[in-house]
C-alpha cells in the first residue's frame, strides 16, 4: 500500500474569478472566430471546386468543338484534293488521247520526214 500525496487546488477568490471572466469571454470570441474562418473557408474550397468544374467542362466542351471543325475542315480538304486529282486524271486522259497518233498520221509524217532527209521539196501528198 503506497501512500500518494494529492495537492488540493486553492480556491480562487472573487477577484480572481473577475479577472478570469474577461479571458474567458475572449477565448470564447476567438474560438467563435475560428468557427466561422473555419465555416468561410470550407464555402471558399466549395465555390473553387464548382467553379473549377464548370471550367473543365467548359474547356472539354470547347476542345469537342475544336476538333469537330478541325475533322470537318479535313473532310473538306480531302474532297477538295480528290476533286482535284480526278480532274487532273481527265486532263491527263485526254492530253494522252490527243497525242496518240493514228496510224495514217503516222504514215504521212515518214513520209514527209523521208522527202526533207533527201532534199525534194515536193507538195504534200493528201
Amino acid at each position: 500500500a503506497r501512500l500518494t500525496w494529492t495537492i488540493p487546488k486553492p480556491r480562487r477568490t472573487m477577484a480572481e474569478q473577475q479577472r478570469e471572466a474577461p479571458e474567458r469571454e475572449l477565448e470564447q470570441q476567438i474560438l467563435q472566430i475560428k468557427k466561422q474562418h473555419q465555416l468561410q473557408h470550407q464555402i471558399l474550397i466549395q465555390h473553387f471546386q464548382q467553379q473549377q468544374q464548370h471550367l473543365a467542362e467548359q474547356h472539354e466542351q470547347q476542345l469537342r468543338q475544336h476538333l469537330k471543325e478541325f475533322w470537318e475542315r479535313q473532310k473538306q480538304l480531302q474532297e477538295i484534293r480528290n476533286r482535284e486529282q480526278l480532274e487532273a486524271l481527265r486532263k491527263k486522259e485526254k492530253h494522252e488521247e490527243s497525242a496518240v497518233a493514228s496510224t495514217e498520221v503516222k504514215q504521212k509524217l515518214q513520209v514527209f520526214l523521208r522527202q526533207r532527209a533527201s532534199g525534194c521539196k515536193t507538195s504534200r501528198p493528201d
